[in-house]
């Protein structure tokens, strides 16, 4: 039943989430499946200890590096995942509403007010659709919706400590999700 709701843990990584800047990858992933990979490490990091990552200083390297490999790296999809649960464009139209209304509260009441909460959907539901089953039109707009919420999640880390890693790596995650 937990693998027909895509509730089981089948591929997911049982590795404890880093706890720092330098334990965490922000760099620019070589793949899709490694941006997804290094988004859930980055929200799964961010819900352990949020302010380790926020006195942890930006890398200009990181910034030089991911501006490039997204002038130069072609953008591709991920493999079909053979397991998780199926998406469609209605479930990538559900999550897209919900992101809406974090932003929303990001207008109204500025970034640190919601980003916890929207790290949690982050890291339950964009994971969980991440490492579904789509097809080519939903994976598009799947990774298109995710891309803009973990960017509205990096401009909320933003918000509170500009020149933090944590900030960086959700700058650079939303890139690499956009471009694949």
């Amino acid at each position: 039943a937990r693998r027909a709701l895509g509730l089981d843990s089948a591929g997911l990584s049982l590795v404890p989430a880093p706890r720092t800047a330098t334990d965490l990858d922000v760099s620019y992933p070589d793949s899709p499946a490694d941006a997804v990979r290094n988004a859930s490490q980055l929200w799964l990091t961010d819900l352990g200890d949020p302010t380790a990552l926020q006195r942890d200083r930006a890398d200009h390297r990181v910034w030089n590096d991911a501006s490039l490999r997204w002038l130069v790296d072609p953008g591709r999809m991920p493999e079909e995942s053979a397991s998780g649960v199926r998406i469609g464009l209605s479930d990538v139209e559900r999550f897209r509403v919900t992101v809406d209304m974090f932003a929303k509260l990001d207008d109204r009441y500025g970034g640190g007010h919601a980003r916890q909460a929207l790290v949690q959907y982050l890291s339950t539901d964009a994971d969980r659709m991440l490492n579904g089953r789509y097809d080519d039109a939903a994976g598009r707009a799947l990774f298109a919706a995710v891309s803009e919420a973990t960017l509205l999640a990096a401009w909320m880390a933003y918000d509170s400590a500009p020149a933090s890693a944590l900030a960086q790596g959700y700058f650079v995650q939303a890139l690499a999700l956009a471009q694949a």
